[in-house]
């Protein structure tokens, strides 16, 4: 598809192997049981109250892959995106390998935890999230948003590459190795 495909209220759809989407793919009130392996979407790839069981390995998202309302959504181990990932309000399987090259929002997310290996080039965005601790040398390239979390401590080694925000926080102390 050379521009943008947007699919809404289909009770069971099936996409193409390989499908390539140079625009974005936008799934709304569906239900899929997987999406195809190796697919390409140029743009964003949004996938919303619907739902589905996995992500494939190898899928490509050239700028946003944003989740919102859906449940049991498992990730392929390790997962890596270019761009930015978005998940709100959405019960999701993390894989233990997560490489995020833009920004991570996770605004009000029912999520308790990161996996151990998570990197994130740009933002990290939690605030008012259900996120109870961080993984220890957690590395962000830009802000940390901690604003409305459950977080009693903040882990060792953690790198914050611009601001870190900590508005209505539990923590009371900061780690000694914070950069």
């Amino acid at each position: 598809v050379d521009g943008s495909l947007i699919l809404s209220s289909l009770p069971r759809i099936r996409l193409p192997r390989r499908l390539k989407v140079a625009g974005d793919l936008v799934l709304t009130y569906s239900s899929f049981p997987s999406l195809p392996e190796e697919l390409f979407v140029g743009e964003d790839l949004i996938l919303s109250d619907s739902s589905a069981c996995e992500l494939p390995a190898g899928l490509h998202v050239g700028r946003r892959l944003v989740l919102e309302g859906l449940s049991g959504l498992v990730f392929p181990d390790p997962f890596e995106i270019e761009g930015d990932l978005v998940i709100n309000e959405t019960q999701v399987v993390l894989p233990s390998v997560l490489r995020i090259g833009g920004r991570l929002h996770l605004q009000r997310s029912p999520l308790t935890s990161l996996p151990p290996h998570v990197s994130v080039g740009l933002t990290l965005n939690l605030r008012d999230s259900a996120i109870a601790s961080l993984p220890d040398g957690l590395h962000v390239g830009g802000d940390l948003d901690l604003t409305g979390t459950p977080l009693a401590k903040l882990p060792r080694g953690l790198v914050v590459g611009g601001m870190l925000q900590a508005s209505e926080a539990r923590f009371d102390t900061l780690p000694d190795d914070l950069r």
